[in-house]
């Protein structure tokens, strides 16, 4: 069974042709079945000239992956605080959760100060941050002795591993 599809500008759709109308040609299916098949030998089935965003279409898979196994997902953020006081050294470690790895880190340090700005000085000093595959690591310490409390903050930055 033949059928012809209409354009938006009254004229039929003909395949193989370039077909140009003035306005949004649209393809109105009822039944069960899909609305549109294209089969290709070789190529891709479909090619577009644009960047835009098409609302609705959704696509689970990228390249046969669903789209939980690319780029990060499961973002989750660890920030661990030593306690705050004049001892030293200290150290923090911030855990992932389990099925996930850390993708980053940083640190911070709360205090030790000593002198008044614009004078002030650290008297504080982040010896080592080690980041492994589960959990991230900082050893902090006094360079110069002081009595001002202090703490050291560590990130741990995690996602679901792949």
């Amino acid at each position: 069974m033949a059928s012809v599809a209409i354009v938006a500008d009254g004229q039929p759709f003909i395949i193989g042709q370039l077909n140009k109308a003035q306005s949004t040609s649209t393809l109105d299916k009822s039944g069960a079945g899909p609305a549109l098949d294209l089969q290709v030998d070789s190529g891709a089935p479909l090619a577009v000239n644009s960047t835009a965003k098409v609302p609705k279409l959704n696509a689970d898979r990228l390249d046969g992956k669903h789209a939980t196994q690319i780029g990060v997902n499961g973002f989750q953020e660890v920030v661990v605080v030593s306690p705050s006081n004049s001892d030293s050294p200290k150290s923090a470690q911030a855990s992932c959760s389990a099925g996930k790895r850390v993708v980053g880190t940083g640190y911070d340090i709360l205090g030790g100060k000593s002198g008044a700005p614009p004078n002030q000085v650290t008297d504080v000093v982040v010896d080592e941050i080690q980041a492994f595959s589960t959990f991230v690591e900082v050893l902090a310490y006094e360079e110069e002795p002081t009595s001002s409390n202090w703490s050291v903050t560590v990130s741990a930055i995690c996602a679901t591993a792949p």
